[in-house]
This record gives C-alpha cells, structure tokens and sequence, in this order.
C-alpha cells in the first residue's frame, strides 16, 4: 500500500514538475521570439512629451540617429522614398531611422497618436545591431482597417529616449496629397 502511494506522491510531484518546466520552456518561446517586439495596437492613451535626444548607447558601443524620414514608400533599403506628411486612409505610412555608429542591441520604439487628445493607437518596436550606417523602417496601416482621417502625431524612442516627434494628417481620398 505504501508503494503505491509513493509512486502515486512521486507521480503527483513529476506532473507539477513538468508543469513548471513547460511554463518556463512557453516563457523562454515567448522571451526568444520577442513577442513584445512589432506592432501592437494600444487602447490606452498617453500624451508624448517634446523632448528630443539624439545620441544614446545601445549594449557595447555608441550609437546616434543620423537622421528620421517619413513617407508612404520605401526602397529595398529602407530609403523613403516618397516623402510626405499627408496621406490616404489605405495608405502605410513609414518612418525611417537612419542610425550611424556600432551597438549590439539597440531598441527602437515607435508610438503612434491620433486625434486631438493624442490617444496612442499602436506602438512599434525594433531591435537593431548596427555597425556603421544602418536604416531601420516601422510602420503602421497595414491592416484591414484604413486609417481614420485626422491628425496623427509618431514619436521615435531609442533606448528609451525620445529622438524625434513628427506630426502628420490623413485626408479623405478624393483629396490631393502634399510633400513635405
């Protein structure tokens, strides 16, 4: 009778086991796939603040943003190349962010706002390595949903700190697009 309580005690204790360890294996999965990495789309809304810092460190080096470009389409390389502030409902509005420097894990987050209290709709984020001149691209409209017509405001973050603020507008089709 005592055996097979152990065993049935020794059983109990491998399935918590094996519980606990698939857990940790579903969060490694979730960790090394950078769930948190992407798009993702936001109910909660939050004022950006103005500030803009251009020089920051990512893991083992330096790194600066030589430069942020907006537009409705980009090259092979991540060039924009169709700048403008004003865009369709369909369209995919891109922002590039040339960095210049060498850092091994560098985060870039993108937060897009709409409307006149600025509700943050989305949040893109990337994670770059560069060594040298590298261009990074995020995005948003994408998505069955057209765009609402309005205002829209993106602010760019690396590591953390805000490194440009762009305002923008999406304007009924029938209405013609202007450049930068």
């Amino acid at each position: 009778m005592r055996i097979t309580q152990s065993l049935g005690s020794q059983a109990r204790w491998a399935m918590v086991f094996l519980a606990a360890l698939a857990l940790v294996a579903l969060s490694m999965v979730s960790w090394g796939c950078d769930s948190d990495f992407g798009m993702e789309y936001a109910d909660e809304g939050a004022a950006p603040s103005k500030a803009a810092d251009q020089a920051g460190q990512g893991e083992g080096g330096d790194i600066e943003v030589a430069g942020v470009a907006m537009g409705s389409a980009i090259s092979a390389e991540k060039e924009i190349t169709r700048p403008t502030k004003t865009f369709h409902p369909d369209d995919t509005v891109y922002v590039g962010v040339t960095l210049r420097g060498s850092a091994s894990d560098t985060h870039l987050t993108a937060r897009w706002f709409h409307g006149p209290e600025l509700e943050q709709i989305a949040k893109t984020r990337f994670r770059a390595s560069p060594d040298g001149l590298e261009i990074t691209e995020m995005h948003i409209g994408e998505t069955p949903e057209p765009l609402e017509v309005g205002q829209y405001r993106v602010e760019v973050r690396m590591n953390g700190e805000i490194v440009e603020v762009r305002d923008f507008e999406v304007v009924p089709e029938d209405v013609e697009l202007e450049g930068t």
